[in-house]
């Protein structure tokens, strides 16, 4: 007797269950029938309040009913005989893989689409202005979940390192997932590429980690006023992927220098100058 192919073995109970664990295992919100199923699956209770619809479907499926002697009444304890919870098991463990490898394929087929709609080399090649109306809408919309919460600490620290980096760009690099498992593929890439001009490598196909490389042109000044409009959140969650200084090297940034001329304008340096003492060169 084979105990590795449910169906063949337990024929319609075993299609049966497939069907219930595929209606939970779904891209969409899980059945509540199958939500049962698998609970009690797991539990191995029933209760009479559960009703007798639940009871026919889980007899239908090969459960037996044994009383509870704890002295709980209308309790049962779920039994399933000979080598069908391994079976079971199996059939489960089989359309969850089967889900995820398909969940899988479609967020990196999203992903795709979604890159080459907001992707632009041309970034690369002109100066760049930041639309803080679309920071501040990302913000202002964007919520505080555990998945994207960490995805806005790594910006920032992104953001931050590429202060202290004059001359290299910074880059971030983390996977697709952090993106497109969290909700926020779309909005995520357009905030990056379209509003904030970082530029995107090929996904690694070892790690399947991507490059995301701040923008050449994003100026010291633009970078802090974007910092100012994004969201701060608490540092108990780990921020998204890791960052260095790349090989690319910076467009040439006169926005420090601005700054600096704001501050100590021109007639300051050369007062500065003509107040210094003049070195005297003593006779021999």
């Amino acid at each position: 007797m084979k105990t590795n192919d449910g169906d063949a073995e337990y024929g319609k109970e075993a299609r049966a269950w497939r069907k219930y664990c595929r209606d939970f295992f779904t891209v969409g919100d899980p059945t509540e029938i199958s939500k049962y199923v698998l609970d009690s699956f797991v539990r191995r209770e029933f209760r009479d309040s559960d009703g007798e619809d639940r009871k026919r479907i889980l007899q239908s499926l090969g459960f037996t009913f044994v009383p509870v002697m704890d002295g709980r009444r209308g309790t049962f304890r779920l039994e399933l005989g000979g080598h069908r919870a391994v079976a079971f098991e199996k059939i489960k463990n089989d359309v969850r893989r089967e889900y995820h490898a398909k969940a899988s394929k479609e967020r990196a087929e999203h992903m795709r689409r979604v890159l080459s709609k907001y992707v632009s080399a041309s970034a690369r090649d002109k100066e760049v202005t930041v639309d803080l109306d679309q920071v501040r809408d990302y913000a202002r919309t964007s919520k505080p979940s555990s998945a994207e919460i960490p995805f806005m600490l790594g910006l920032r620290k992104c953001l931050k390192l590429q202060l202290k980096q004059k001359t290299r760009a910074v880059e971030w690099t983390f996977a697709d997932e952090a993106l497109s498992e969290s909700g926020i593929c779309e909005s995520g890439v357009r905030l990056l590429v379209e509003t904030l001009h970082f530029t995107v490598g090929e996904r690694d196909q070892k790690t399947g980690d991507r490059r995301w490389v701040v923008g050449i042109h994003l100026k010291d000044a633009q970078i802090r006023q974007i910092l100012r409009a994004l969201p701060s959140y608490s540092a108990q969650f780990r921020a998204t992927g890791t960052m260095r200084a790349s090989d690319v090297m910076r467009a040439h940034d006169t926005s420090n220098n601005a700054l600096e001329s704001e501050r100590f304008p021109s007639w300051v340096s050369y007062f500065c100058c003509c107040c210094l003492p003049v070195p005297v060169r003593e006779s021999q």
